[in-house]
């Protein structure tokens, strides 16, 4: 039979006397919020005498109509996220559930508002209870996105046992949950609420099957190698795997971005993959062509792959990005020490940075220090001066002999300094 009285009414018959008043009223706004959402939402605020009622089946009924509510309109429910927080721990599995649904669509909207429960939803996340701990993962990572600062907030034991319960998540089979928590974890990362999980954690959802999540758990390398590069260089593969297309986008900023800083330290595993990263030499974002030519700089001795690229290379000094012809300076000094015969088709276009009074004042550096080292490699080494020259005083070849002493050629000691003036 259905139930005609006005959700007001209804909602106010939860504080009734008798428990069979207060089932039949939860029982009939469940029902309504079902067909009618928005008008539970508008009586909110007087649904929390059903929520703490100590009938289970009240409580389970209340809770569904807030969620149902929460729907409609999270900001309405929004004031009941302390109750809410409470039910997390409640007796009745299915008034947990509604009450963590809610908070995650609260949440969504307006982080601030659940701050409240967020230590009841940390504690949760880690529950033997699946269903309840993937829809406190939901509620955390929807307050992270919203606002990760809010998070920040948090004592460092609730924060630590947040941390443990998203990690914990993210390793999880649920596809759904998992995804969430590698986003709640990105984004607290991001904003320095909390460290990066460890890299064994995120690697396999850098080969998931949505963008997102792909872009989520290349960031979290990224920042994983910020601070620890050793702990990501097994991880090199993966990362190197992930810049090919589709993933032209944010995933390759972060992965490009991650094998760079791993270069910096474990060069070995990136030049044994240096090929696919100098095919980004030519990518149509500035910021993963300076990390290739950056990459590729750390690795120079390595891999002749740089040799390879230096044409590639020679043309990103003339890069619109700054960043980009820093970076590709910098790459074509290494090359230069370490193969400068390959080095030499970049001499041109390193003078002409060089000369440029307006280009930055690194660009110019690197530029004066590759060309050094391809000149003082290329240049021929000097003539030495035979000891008969010497006796005679007839000086032979580049180096003049003063005072008595002889060149190399006569077992004397050696000539002054070239660039110095002689003695005398």
């Amino acid at each position: 039979m259905t139930d005609d009285r006005g959700v007001a009414t209804l909602a106010s018959e939860l504080s009734a006397s008798t428990a069979a008043d207060r089932a039949a009223a939860a029982e009939a706004l469940r029902a309504r919020a079902d067909s009618e959402p928005a008008a539970v939402a508008g009586v909110a605020d007087d649904l929390d005498a059903g929520l703490t009622d100590v009938d289970d089946g009240v409580r389970a009924d209340t809770t569904a109509a807030v969620a149902e509510a929460a729907d409609a309109d999270p900001t309405a429910v929004a004031a009941l996220s302390t109750h809410l927080g409470d039910r997390l721990s409640d007796d009745e599995p299915a008034v947990c559930h509604h009450a963590a649904y809610a908070l995650a669509r609260v949440a969504a909207v307006d982080a601030v508002a659940v701050e409240p429960a967020l230590p009841a939803l940390a504690d949760v996340s880690t529950a033997d209870d699946e269903p309840l701990a993937g829809l406190a993962v939901h509620a955390l990572a929807a307050a992270a996105d919203t606002d990760p600062t809010v998070l920040a907030g948090l004592d460092d034991a609730t924060l630590t046992g947040l941390r443990s319960g998203l990690v914990a998540a993210a390793d999880t089979d649920d596809a759904t949950v998992r995804r969430r928590a590698v986003h709640a974890l990105a984004r607290l990362a991001e904003a320095d609420v909390v460290a990066p999980p460890t890299p064994e954690t995120v690697v396999p959802s850098v080969a998931d099957d949505t963008a997102a999540t792909r872009r989520d758990a290349t960031f979290l390398l990224a920042r994983a190698a910020d601070g620890d590069p050793a702990a990501v260089a097994p991880h090199v593969d993966t990362l190197v795997d992930s810049l090919a297309p589709p993933d032209h986008g944010a995933v390759v900023v972060h992965a490009v971005a991650a094998v760079e800083t791993v270069a910096r330290e474990t060069p070995a595993p990136v030049a044994a993959r240096a090929e696919p990263v100098a095919a980004l030499l030519t990518h149509d974002r500035p910021d993963v062509r300076a990390n290739a030519a950056a990459a590729l700089g750390r690795v120079a001795t390595e891999t002749d792959t740089v040799a390879d690229a230096v044409e590639t290379l020679a043309e990103r000094l003339a890069d619109d990005a700054a960043a980009v012809r820093v970076n590709a300076a910098f790459a074509l000094a290494a090359l230069a020490a370490a193969d400068p015969d390959a080095a030499k088709p970049a001499m041109e276009p390193l003078l002409g940075r060089l000369e440029d009074e307006t280009e930055r004042e690194q660009v110019r550096a690197h530029a004066g220090t590759a060309l050094d080292r391809l000149r003082s490699a290329l240049s021929p080494a000097p003539e030495p001066v035979s000891a008969e020259a010497a006796d005679d005083g007839v000086p032979r070849g580049a180096a003049a002999v003063t005072d008595g002493n002889r060149g190399v050629g006569g077992g004397g000691d050696s000539a002054p300094d070239a660039t110095e003036p002689p003695d005398g």
